[in-house]
Parts: structure tokens; sequence; C-alpha cells
């Protein structure tokens, strides 16, 4: 492992105790997602566009209407107005469904050129 002149010891220690102190939260974030499940459960039937509320004794919650998710619904039409060559260049394709439909690794390109990651390790 390369240890290069870096940050100084008191930024390393801040960013050690704030990602202590974000994992001590990761149960409680967790269970906030499974919460959100079971009460989003009880308005399935809810019209999309329509809000709602839930009370408690000691919380409202308000759900909103579902988000706005634009797509494209003829992508062969796209196709025909851009022209092949800007169509092309515009056009990108998730590797999970190359991967499910075409599955050819040679036609993949591999570069180490991603975000690097940090993980703090306590010293004592």
């Amino acid at each position: 492992m390369s240890k290069q002149r870096g940050p100084s010891p008191e930024v390393i220690d801040e960013f050690g105790e704030l990602s202590r102190r974000i994992a001590e939260m990761k149960p409680v974030a967790d269970r906030v997602s499974a919460l959100k499940r079971k009460i989003l459960s009880y308005y399935s039937s809810l019209p999309n566009d329509q809000p709602a509320i839930a009370e408690g004794s000691r919380y409202t919650v308000q759900i909103s209407p579902r988000a706005v998710v634009r797509s494209i619904s003829s992508m062969s039409q796209v196709f025909k107005l851009l022209g092949v060559r800007r169509f092309l260049a515009a056009c990108r394709f998730p590797l999970s469904e190359f991967d499910r439909l075409i599955g050819d690794k040679s036609l993949l390109r591999e570069e180490r050129t991603g975000e690097r990651t940090l993980r703090a390790v306590p010293k004592s």
C-alpha cells in the first residue's frame, strides 16, 4: 500500500469519526427503509396522481403523488428522427442489458478509472 504525503492527521481523524457515526446509523436507515416500504404497501391502489396522509399518535406522514418518470416511447422513431450517426453518438447501453442480451466480453473495455473508496480503520 502506498503511503504518500497526504492530508493532516486532523482531517483523517475527522473523516474516521464521521465514518464511524454514519456506520452506527446504518441499522436505523435500514429500519426506516423497511417501514417506508410497509407504509407504502398500504397505498398501492392509491391513484398515481393522488397524495395521502397517514396519522400516528405523534407524527403525520405525508405520502406524495408518484413522481413523474420520463422515458422514450419509440426508440425506432428516435432513430428515424436523428439518423444513424447522431443516434449512435447519443446512444448509451446499460451494461447489465448488454450482458443479458449479448454477453460477448470482447466488445467491452475495462479500465481502472473509477472512483477510489476510503475506509476509516480505528487505530486502537
